[in-house]
């Protein structure tokens, strides 16, 4: 909602008719959003409890007579994957549990996101009655195929099942428009985005060790370190896309790694800062992501609190020092304290450079090929 007078930036909900019956759509979007996002895209915005936001529309839809309501949810949950219609007993993980648990008793199904992950479920509302909740993975790789049965005169849905199904290409015939639309679109950009940069012997992945570190992960980093010559770099592995497959490397294969047109930038941290942004990877609220390191390496102790895991930094092999000042890269989405690393907003002297892509497609470019990114245990857990 708007911070200054408390009503919604849209439309709360719509009420569709279908074949006679009316059912209501309500859209929310997780609380978490102001953790993902820069504060410039959402400034003078406020994200209120997800529950509570549906439920203050819930009366005002019943006065219209309509008991059919669908919730359309950013945010998610998993659980174990399986075929077929909603099982009954499923365990499903993640915040999707706790806003269903909390919703009004006339909330009949919630189609969730967010988590990208796999979600076909039944979960008590606020009422004790059963909510569909679905999750169809993401990038359209699958869609939640779901039946309703509502009654025409009281306009309640009675029953209500659903089918998580693949979008596999196979037997599907593509509509003609869209594949003319797409096609034209590819062959403007091939010019750029089939550019060749370099060669790697093996596929550069964002698999992680036990401790969280990436050869992906390492290897951005290092290129935004370099982009901006500065003694420390970090980033968050959830700006990681897509791998960087063997052979040839094309400019969109680099594009996908982080299609989100950021800035690099640099910036000036103290030993403690740095110590302090480690830190934040276990605060409360968790942080979606870890983050990956480029110009240190740092050992943590998961048995200590949260606040006191780090138990050893060094810069360039060399122990950090707690009041010496450090150049640190990064993207201009972590600088403004993106995904909960709120340290960063308290950097000085930034200094902004190329875009994420460029600094990446330079980095790449600049190594001895074929490339080959290996571990480096940049991060250690301790014995």
């Amino acid at each position: 909602v708007w911070e200054v007078n408390d009503t919604p930036i849209a439309a709360p909900y719509t009420i569709r008719d279908a074949d006679g019956v009316q059912i209501a759509f309500i859209g929310a979007t997780t609380t978490e959003t102001p953790s993902i996002q820069r504060p410039a895209n959402i400034e003078g915005i406020v994200f209120k409890d997800e529950a509570e936001s549906i439920n203050r529309y819930i009366p005002e839809i019943q006065e219209m007579g309509v008991h059919a309501i669908v919730i359309l949810l950013h945010e998610g949950g998993s659980q174990e994957a399986y075929d077929g219609p909603t099982r009954s007993e499923c365990n499903v993980t993640g915040r999707v549990a706790g806003i269903v648990a909390g919703l009004d008793p006339d909330v009949d199904v919630v189609l969730s996101a967010h988590t990208h992950e796999f979600t076909n479920a039944y979960l008590e509302n606020a009422g004790g009655n059963q909510v569909l909740v679905t999750q169809a993975y993401s990038y359209g790789r699958a869609f939640a195929d779901i039946d309703l049965i509502i009654d025409p005169i009281t306009g309640d849905i009675t029953h209500k099942t659903a089918e998580i199904v693949p979008a596999y290409a196979s037997g599907i015939n593509p509509d003609p428009g869209a594949t003319a639309l797409l096609t034209a679109a590819r062959e403007m950009v091939e010019p750029m985005t089939g550019r060749i940069v370099t060669t790697t012997s093996s596929d550069i992945t964002d698999l992680a060790n036990d401790a969280g570190e990436s050869p992906l992960g390492n290897l951005v980093a290092d290129g935004q370190r370099v982009a901006m010559q500065a003694d420390v770099a970090f980033i968050t592995t959830g700006s990681l896309r897509a791998d960087i497959p063997a052979g040839d490397v094309t400019w969109g294969d680099l594009y996908a790694v982080q299609p989100f047109s950021s800035s690099v930038l640099s910036m000036i941290l103290t030993g403690e800062q740095i110590r302090d942004v480690l830190e934040q990877q276990w605060q409360t609220p968790l942080p979606p992501h870890n983050l990956a390191v480029s110009g240190l390496s740092y050992t943590f102790d998961d048995t200590r609190p949260a606040g006191d895991k780090v138990t050893e930094i060094r810069v360039a092999g060399t122990p950090v020092e707690p009041g010496a000042n450090y150049t640190v890269a990064m993207v201009d989405f972590l600088a403004t304290g993106g995904d909960g690393y709120t340290v960063f907003t308290k950097g000085a002297d930034l200094v902004y450079g190329p875009p994420d892509v460029d600094a990446l497609v330079a980095h790449m470019a600049s190594l001895p090929t074929p490339v080959g990114i290996s571990g480096e245990a940049r991060i250690m857990r301790a014995a």
